[in-house]
């Protein structure tokens, strides 16, 4: 009875040894990032490190007290709370230094993109699972293949606390090249939501398809992984559109998280480990005048007035650079009078709008003098066959004027006023996106001025939402000239100016809250600084016309 029931004891010892040997080993670390620039981001929106583990068995393994390191001197660096990892899921552990435990798990160590050893331990100092690393690449993981108990393979499709998807990074540069591109796109083509946004066009000079999936795209030779690909697919002899237009969207178009800079810029395609594919730095671009390799795929960037997105790239003229004409220009009139418009482009046609908005190919075809007998806007642009082959430029005509003020012009299309894009019906929103093209015409009494395109901003704190706005023009090379040169102020000896403020007044206008504003307690107070040689904005009063009404 004495040697049975030892025996019991014995086997039920082994028994119980046997299953905390299954238990503790049913956790792996199975996945790791150490270079996490764009994957996922903590609760703190943070892109930190991270290891996963996952529990391979059967039953639930519980972790409190157990251990993870990045130093094998030191098994017990960062210790797991009351944490249970249910059978077949997943544990996500930031290695981000944060060292706390919440909703998140975050040791008090990172990883070391240049590689180094992670260890998981048992509470009595027990290994579990451990891996040593080499030099890792952004964004791209390391990852078991099956879960749980194969070898780790890298991937380019790291999957944080879900089932790893090996997707192998390219061992070879694909013979993809960037193939055109448009920097300021007014009237060739619109994107799905019937914007015209600028675009990249690339194309597969290669024999094989490639699949683009984790490949990235930038213009910012800094940040290479600024745009990532989804999985799709550019077969040989192939183009692929891609919309820089700041929709940072897939589906049926791809649209990246950056816009193209008509001043000039770099744009880089590079491989999901980083290899560069094919880059391409340019200058200043024209409007609907497309940067193209010539031949197609393999020659050298031309500008080109024959812009094919998605489609082989033509041989074409270069752009043609004779002016448009108005006779006569900008000014005020005592009555009716005719604009006649001219070009000396070979095969030129004009086209022009009344109403302040952009020209476009399908805009009205000038063939006589434009009577004008009243205040109105004239843009006007030359087209050769369908293609922009002129600037876009307006004049401002001002019929039976009795004013004592300057005048200044802004045109510009309804849509980029009212609508779903229009600013002043977004009048909250800041920033570049929210930034519109306009064309300026400012008009002294004697009729000098100038004229110029431009962007335009709502501008202000609490009067944006006043009905009349605050507008800020922005000059850069995107528009035309990058900047406005012009002595506009008698106050300061300024002449050179990146941007100016239309102010409209607002709630510091009104006195003593009664309904009529004064509109001059700003520029006052600013006269009186100049008088005691302070500190002042140069100011002086106009009068606005939007789109050839007045606006105030």
């Amino acid at each position: 009875m004495k040697i049975s029931l030892i025996t019991t004891v014995f086997i039920l010892f082994i028994l119980l040894a046997a299953f905390c040997s299954i238990s503790y080993s049913q956790i792996v670390i199975n996945e790791f990032l150490a270079g996490n620039e764009t994957i996922n981001t903590d609760e703190d929106g943070e892109y930190e490190d991270w290891i996963e583990l996952y529990n391979a068995g059967d039953a639930a393994v519980d972790l409190t007290g157990y251990t993870i390191t990045d130093d094998p001197d030191e098994p017990d660096q960062w210790t797991f709370p009351d944490v249970t990892v249910q059978a077949k899921s997943f544990l996500l552990v930031w290695a981000s230094k944060k060292d706390r435990q919440g909703a998140e798990l975050h040791t008090n160590f990172s990883l070391k993109k240049g590689g180094e050893f992670v260890g998981l331990y048992m509470p009595d100092g027990t290994v579990i699972d451990t891996l040593t690393f080499g030099e890792q690449t952004d964004d791209i993981s390391l990852a078991r293949d099956p879960d749980g108990s194969g070898n780790f393979k890298l991937t380019t499709d790291p999957t944080p606390a879900a089932a790893n998807h090996i997707v192998a990074p390219p061992t070879e540069i694909p013979d993809v090249v960037i193939n055109e591109l448009l920097a300021s796109n007014d009237n060739i083509n619109a994107d799905e939501d019937g914007d015209y946004s600028d675009w990249i066009e690339l194309y597969n000079n290669g024999t094989e398809s490639v699949n683009l999936e984790n490949f990235t795209i930038t213009d910012d030779p800094d940040d290479k992984t600024q745009w990532r690909f989804p999985s799709v697919v550019l077969q040989p002899g192939h183009y692929l559109l891609v919309w820089a237009s700041k929709k940072n969207k897939t589906g049926n178009e791809l649209h990246t998280n950056f816009k193209l800079s008509a001043g000039g810029e770099f744009v880089g395609l590079y491989t999901s480990a980083g290899a560069v594919v094919d880059t391409v730095t340019f200058g200043e671009q024209t409007t609907d005048i497309s940067l193209a390799r010539i031949p197609n795929g393999t020659g050298t960037f031309v500008l080109t007035t024959n812009v094919t997105p998605g489609s082989q790239n033509q041989e074409s003229a270069p752009p043609p650079t004779a002016e448009l004409s108005f006779a006569p220009e900008s000014g005020f009139f005592q009555g009716t009078i005719q604009v006649a418009l001219a070009t000396s482009i070979p095969g030129g046609q004009i086209r022009y709008t009344t109403d302040g908005s952009s020209v476009k190919a399908t805009s009205s075809r000038y063939t006589s003098p434009i009577s004008v007998h009243s205040t109105k806007v004239i843009r006007a642009r030359v087209f050769v066959d369908g293609a922009p082959a002129s600037e876009d430029i307006s004049h401002f005509y001002v019929i039976k004027f009795n004013g004592h003020l300057p005048v200044i012009s802004l045109a510009t299309d309804e849509e980029n006023l009212y609508g779903r894009t229009g600013i002043f019906d977004h009048y909250e929103e800041r920033g570049r996106e929210w930034e519109r093209s306009v064309s300026v015409n400012f008009l002294e009494l004697d009729g000098s001025g100038f004229r110029i395109n431009s962007g335009v901003r709502v501008h202000g704190g609490d009067s944006r939402k006043y009905p009349k706005k605050s507008m800020r023009l922005y000059f850069r090379s995107d528009y035309g000239e990058s900047k406005l040169n012009y002595k506009m102020f008698d106050q300061k000896d300024i002449t050179v100016f990146d941007k100016l403020v239309i102010h409209a007044g607002g709630t510091f206008d009104q006195i003593r809250d009664s309904k009529p504003w004064t509109l001059i307690k700003d520029p006052t107070n600013q006269f009186i600084f100049q008088e005691i040689n302070g500190n002042m904005s140069a100011s002086r009063p106009v009068l606005v016309y939007l789109n050839g009404e007045f606006w105030g």
